[in-house]
């Protein structure tokens, strides 16, 4: 039998227990992840002078004896040989001391095998050659190329003043030179076919009436396709979802000329303020070419309140589906007559709502309720749809830290899902009279709520705002945010911001607080306002603007570009005015179609 003196050494796993103030986004957590070559894989304090102390608290997964001998050399994250190899390497290199650097590439093997343990990236030693050995310019140009598509420069993008670069699209007419196009709207709902580059479009206000038209945007022929009237009645502030298995369109929320309790009055040419429209209330069939599946048979239980019929028609929150493909292509579906009545949300309008195509989930959030009560302001909460079972469920999010007992409601927010940490990002919108500038994190496998900002324009973020538009890109964790209205000083009326309408929010990590950067639109020497020059689209709220995760381009459209009055609190009507009516707007009209690309 072999005996030896010393114990085996084996790997150690650990959990940081604590450590001094680190510095940004380098967190102790980051050496958990032991690859050296990712700039984000490890630890960095607050404080560089070399009389403040760094330090670390490792909690060992499990009892474990540590001789004096390797307890005087512990390393974490990288190992150090790596480390002090790789600063031999690099300066015979750039001394030109290539023989000895080869040499000790050759006799330890650093590089080969695991490529956690090469000496740098293969495409930047072929930089190094074919510049600086070979002066291959042209050559290098091609490496260089080759370490963008691998995104070796993604790091020090983030370093740059990120720009936005707009270009203002027209649709190209038929043979005949006949354009076809939506008119001119805001409060309207888009959502995108990724794979097909279609952008579906419905309904929204164009300044006098609310629309029920339903049109097909082509990225790629650059046309618009109308699809019909038929389907859902008037309505605008709504919001729609693409399922990309399936290819169905789902809709839900409306505020139209149908929700008022109040005496008719005077149609004007201004649009409603939001939650009030003074119309006479009045009931609405289901319109023609719908398909009604909520005329099976009843799933409502005992105590789920008064059937649908017991409620005012123009109360009932009606819950659609369009099928894009299949055998029912082209057909609009009725899902339910009135889903409060299935557990789900009462009619709202100025909601969110989002779709996890994986887990087969809809997520619906805030709005304010439509019940022909406008002296009393409520507001819906939290709620998923089971797209599988067509089952409703209320979220009651748990409160993770303590500090807060849940979301406070509200309407005129935004929401985003990060997929893969199966995380809500919930903030901004209006609550009563006051614009919030709150973001929380709500993990949906937990029920876990934690709260990022109570007020991120103190954290160099945007003001506080109401009806932006938030888009998120899971791949990047990047969250794109397209201000709205913003509260101006007491007594002042609401505005557009105009300065820094554009924001992205960076993190690492959904549950903890990320950074905001500003996005500028790209240096012009003109002596016009950025906003009034080339294609940059200007400032407007109650637009829409759906993003391809591929192409990495938005596409904006609609939307109210100017504010001619004050826009009161909730119950009074909140201007739509369509930008093509304003003479703010040079080049043309905001119906159509704007695609920026964020660099």
């Amino acid at each position: 039998m072999i005996s030896s003196s010393q114990p085996p050494i084996i790997p150690l796993t650990y959990t940081i227990a604590g450590c001094s103030e680190h510095s940004g986004r380098y967190v102790a957590e980051n050496i958990l992840l032991d690859n050296p070559l990712d700039q984000a894989s490890r630890w960095s304090g607050a404080y560089q002078a070399s009389n403040i102390k760094q330090w670390m608290l490792l909690e060992l997964s499990q009892l474990s004896i540590l001789s004096e001998q390797h307890s005087r050399t512990l390393t974490f994250g990288k190992y150090k040989e790596s480390m002090i190899l790789r600063h031999i390497l690099k300066h015979l290199r750039q001394r030109r001391l290539l023989g000895p650097y080869h040499s000790i590439l050759a006799r330890t093997g650093f590089g080969q095998g695991d490529t956690s343990q090469q000496f740098e990236h293969p495409a930047v030693s072929s930089l190094y050659s074919s510049l600086v050995l070979q002066g291959q310019f042209s050559e290098a140009e091609s490496v260089l190329s080759t370490c963008a598509s691998q995104k070796l420069f993604a790091l020090s993008i983030l370093a740059f003043q990120p720009t936005a670069l707009w270009t203002r699209i027209s649709p190209i007419g038929d043979p005949e030179g006949v354009t076809t196009q939506p008119s001119a709207r805001g409060g309207h709902a888009m959502c995108l076919d990724q794979e097909r580059g279609l952008i579906y479009m419905f309904g929204g206000w164009d300044g006098r009436k609310s629309l029920q038209d339903f049109w097909l945007w082509n990225t790629r022929d650059m046309t618009w396709k109308f699809l019909g009237s038929n389907g859902p009645g008037p309505r605008a502030c709504h919001r729609m979802v693409f399922d990309k298995p399936t290819g169905d369109i789902y809709v839900f929320g409306r505020l139209d000329e149908h929700v008022s309790a109040d005496p008719p009055s005077p149609v004007t040419t201004t649009a409603p303020r939001s939650g009030h429209r003074h119309r006479a209330a009045s009931s609405e069939p289901t319109p023609e070419g719908i398909t009604d599946a909520s005329m099976g048979p009843s799933t409502v239980s005992e105590d789920s309140g008064p059937l649908p019929s017991s409620r005012p028609t123009q109360f009932c929150s009606e819950f659609y589906r369009f099928h894009t493909r299949g055998p029912k292509e082209g057909e609009w579906e009725l899902i339910s007559h009135d889903v409060m009545m299935d557990g789900g949300p009462p009619l709202v309008f100025d909601h969110q709502m989002i779709i996890d195509c994986d887990t087969r989930m809809i997520y619906m959030s805030g709005g304010r309720v439509v019940d022909g009560d406008w002296d009393a302001v409520k507001y819906a909460g939290m709620y998923s749809y089971n797209m599988q079972s067509g089952k409703w469920r209320t979220i009651q999010p748990n409160d993770a830290t303590g500090m807060h007992p849940n979301i406070a409601p509200r309407f005129g927010h935004s929401m985003v899902l990060d997929p893969e940490s199966q995380t809500l990002f919930l903030f901004a919108g209006q609550r009563d009279d006051k614009y919030m500038a709150d973001m929380y994190a709500y993990h949906l496998p937990t029920d876990n709520i934690i709260e990022l900002y109570p007020n991120f324009a103190t954290a160099d973020g945007p003001d506080a705002c109401f009806t932006q538009r938030a888009i998120i890109d899971p791949d990047l964790k990047e969250i794109y945010v397209f201000c709205g209205l913003t509260k101006g000083p007491p007594g002042t009326m609401s505005m557009l911001e105009t300065e820094a309408p554009y924001w992205i929010y960076r993190y690492e990590r959904p549950e903890r607080p990320g950074i905001w950067t500003k996005i500028l639109p790209p240096p012009s020497s003109s002596p016009a306002p950025p906003s009034r020059t080339g294609d940059v689209p200007l400032p407007r709220y109650a637009h829409q603007v759906v993003y391809d995760t591929d192409t990495k381009l938005f596409y904006m459209h609609g939307g109210n570009a100017g504010l001619e009055k004050e826009v009161p609190v909730p119950g009074d009507d909140v201007s739509m005015e369509t930008a093509s009516t304003s003479t703010r707007v040079s080049g043309g009209s905001a119906a159509e179609m704007e695609a920026g690309a964020e660099t």
